[in-house]
C-alpha cells in the first residue's frame, strides 16, 4: 500500500528507542508516501492540518499497471522523488549549525511549495525541531536571528517571506 496526499499536509515519523520522535518528511498535496515492500511499516503518519489522503493497494495497482504502462512510470517517478527528498533531508541533518539547518529547511520548503517568495509553514515549530534534530527554542531563536539578518520577514507566525534567497543559500554552503 502507499498513500497520496490530495489536500493539506501529513508528517511521517518514527519513534526512537528513547521515546523521542524523529520526523522523516512532510508530505503536501500531490506527494506520495508510505510505499514499503515488507509486511511491517517502519514509519507512522499523522495529519499536520486538515487533509485528505487516498490509499492505493499494491496488488490492485500491479494488476492495473499491466494494462496501463503509465502507472508504472508514475510509481517510479514517485519513488525517485522520495529518494531525492530523503537525500536532501540527510544533507540537512548533517549541517553543522542550527542556522544552516533552518536556512536549508526554508529553501527546501520554498522550492517545494512556491508561493511568490512566501513559505507557508503548516507544521508547528515542534515539528520543524523534530525534523531537523533541534529543540523548539533553538528553532525560534534561529528564525529570530534570520529576521535580524534581514533574510526573512514574518507576514504571520506561519507565513515567512524570504527577503534574501541568496543570503539563505550562502548560509547553507
Amino acid at each position: 500500500m502507499f498513500l497520496k496526499v490530495t489536500s493539506g499536509m501529513v508528517r511521517s515519523y518514527r519513534l526512537l528507542d528513547n521515546g523521542r520522535r524523529q520526523l522523516d518528511a512532510f508530505h503536501a498535496k500531490g506527494d506520495v508516501f508510505g510505499l514499503e515492500f515488507g509486511t511491517e511499516y517502519n514509519l507512522s503518519a499523522e495529519a499536520v492540518c486538515d487533509c485528505t489522503v487516498v490509499a492505493y493497494r499494491l496488488p490492485k495497482l500491479e494488476a492495473q499497471a499491466t494494462i496501463h504502462d503509465f502507472l508504472w512510470q508514475q510509481l517510479l517517478s514517485y519513488m525517485a522523488s522520495a529518494l531525492v527528498q530523503a537525500k536532501e533531508h540527510k544533507k540537512l541533518l548533517a549541517s553543522r549549525s542550527a542556522i544552516e539547518k533552518i536556512a536549508g529547511f526554508l529553501i527546501e520548503q520554498s522550492r517545494l511549495h512556491q508561493n511568490g517568495g512566501v513559505v507557508q509553514l503548516l507544521m508547528s515549530r515542534t515539528d520543524i525541531a523534530d525534523y531537523l534534530g533541534l529543540t523548539v527554542e533553538t528553532v525560534s531563536r534561529t528564525f529570530a536571528a534570520l529576521k535580524l539578518l534581514q533574510l526573512i520577514e514574518f507576514s504571520t507566525a506561519r507565513d515567512i517571506e524570504i527577503i534574501n534567497a541568496d543570503g539563505l543559500h550562502q548560509l547553507c554552503r
